[in-house]
């Protein structure tokens, strides 16, 4: 799922969802991949 979709499902404006992903891969609870040529996020 993309930033802007999963933004929209978690009610969420996308700027603040990427601060949210980017605290959480600081904490390594997350880590962020290239699948098929696009940024994934990963649980860790």
């Amino acid at each position: 799922m993309e930033v802007p979709a999963l933004a929209r499902s978690l009610r969420l404006p996308a700027a603040d969802l990427k601060r949210e992903i980017a605290a959480l891969r600081h904490m390594e609870r997350v880590r962020a991949e290239l699948r098929e040529g696009k940024k994934v996020v990963v649980l860790g």
